[in-house]
């Protein structure tokens, strides 16, 4: 279905227990900006040293996190800081915000 969409990632170096708590405390069924939350584990060939000179950067990340809120089902107003709020509680772990 289209629609408009507003979202943020971030990159992560860990994700440890308390971050995994406060992922699910921000985006379950009960969150008040309804939220499609995406992590993906990274790692093998995109860890290892490049055999050539490239500018893919952030190669120490761990885990890749997509949160995506649609338009529709909430003001603009309320999105942005809860995915700024969701960031932040998983800050420990990122080490820079993705490109």
């Amino acid at each position: 279905m289209p629609g408009s969409f507003e979202s943020a990632t971030t990159l992560l170096g860990a994700l440890g227990p308390d971050a995994v708590t406060a992922l699910l405390d921000l985006v379950g069924p009960h969150a008040p900006v309804p939220h499609v939350v995406e992590l993906r584990h990274l790692g093998g060939a995109l860890a290892r040293p490049a055999a050539v000179p490239n500018a893919v950067g952030h190669r120490d990340a761990h885990y890749l996190l997509n949160v995506v809120s649609r338009l529709e089902r909430a003001d603009l107003a309320d999105i942005q800081p809860a995915h700024e709020h969701l960031l932040q509680a998983l800050a420990p772990g990122a080490p820079a915000a993705a490109p």
